[in-house]
């Protein structure tokens, strides 16, 4: 029993180790492969892409709202709105009278142009990160700066829905 706990408390100082080692590193940030050096990160980051020996990343962390985008609504920025974009928040995944996921949420326009009709998808994804379905959400006359709730029953069952990921579809 006591050289299991040796074991145990040398893999977790070990893995500590690591940890610090990774967390120490900083990455050198540049505007573009082989271009000027814009800063230095030594948080966590997604990759994006990979070309040609290098990493196309994005850095994950926080900021104070007021020093990057102190108009913009709560929540989730859409990739590929124009102007300020198109928000999605409070979103939730509820089960209806059939067993099956519905999805709600609020929809906020900061695009800088009105919408006689915006269409976003719900992308429904199961636990291991599989696509079960994309769902359209049509949202009609939503003009800037405007808030809209929306729900939409999914025909997917409820139990294997584990989250959900909207994308901007259209707009006009």
């Amino acid at each position: 029993m006591k050289r299991q706990g040796v074991v145990i408390s040398g893999s977790l100082v070990l893995v500590g180790v690591v940890l610090i080692a990774v967390a120490a590193s900083r990455l050198v940030v540049l505007n573009e492969p082989g271009g000027q050096e814009v800063g230095t990160w030594s948080g966590p980051v997604e990759v994006l892409a990979v070309q040609d020996g290098w990493a196309k990343v994005r850095m994950i962390g926080w900021v104070p709202k007021d020093q990057v985008a102190p108009a913009a609504p709560d929540g989730i920025r859409l990739e590929g709105t124009p102007g300020a974009g198109i928000w999605v928040s409070d979103i939730r995944i509820q089960r209806d009278f059939l067993g099956d996921a519905q999805v709600t949420g609020w929809a906020t326009n900061a695009s800088g142009k009105d919408f006689e009709l915006l269409m976003i998808e719900a992308v429904l994804v199961d636990a291991s990160g599989a696509v079960l379905d994309k769902i359209p959400i049509f949202i009609p006359h939503i003009v800037d700066g405007a808030t809209k709730g929306f729900s939409e029953s999914t025909g997917t069952s409820y139990d294997q829905v584990a989250r959900v990921v909207f994308q901007f579809s259209y707009g006009d």
